[in-house]
């Protein structure tokens, strides 16, 4: 789970990044979905990509991990909580958690029309912007990451 989660963050960051520019063009979405076992935990995911231009603009990110035990729960909850409080600071992106039980549900939602992106890319990833991203490429790559994508 936590690979999954951080692969398409990096892959996403990059996207926003190199996006430019964003005036009135075409809008669209893409929604790609992910379920696993792993150790024990049962985690799902939505990731819903917004598009201007067929350039990445938006990112929501919807993760729920279950866990075997209420306790083994809050622990990642406590983990998790203040991890990406400390690693998304900057404007635009926004991260919540919350616990439920034995299950962890964390929102990340990145807008790049909000967010420093110069800041992201330079201080967070330090990696170069790739122009070539396009809705039809970032569902390629998920999908062959195991997302299903519509």
């Amino acid at each position: 789970m936590k690979r999954k989660v951080m692969i398409f963050g990096l892959f996403i960051f990059v996207a926003l990044v190199s996006a430019g520019c964003f005036g009135g063009g075409s809008t669209d979405s893409l929604r790609c979905t992910f379920e696993e076992e792993d150790y024990g935990m049962m985690t799902s995911g939505e990731y819903v990509i917004d598009f201007e231009n067929d350039k990445p603009i938006k990112v929501t990110m919807v993760v729920e991990s279950q866990f075997e035990s209420q306790e083994e729960a809050e622990m990642f909850y406590g983990f998790s909580d203040e991890m990406y409080d400390d690693m998304f600071e900057e404007e635009g992106v926004r991260v919540t958690t919350s616990l439920d039980g034995d299950t962890v549900k964390m929102t990340i939602t990145i807008d790049e029309r909000d967010t420093e992106h110069a800041n992201l890319h330079e201080d967070f990833f330090g990696l170069s912007v790739d122009e070539t991203i396009t809705k039809a490429s970032m569902k390629a790559d998920l999908e062959a990451e195991g997302f299903i994508c519509n």
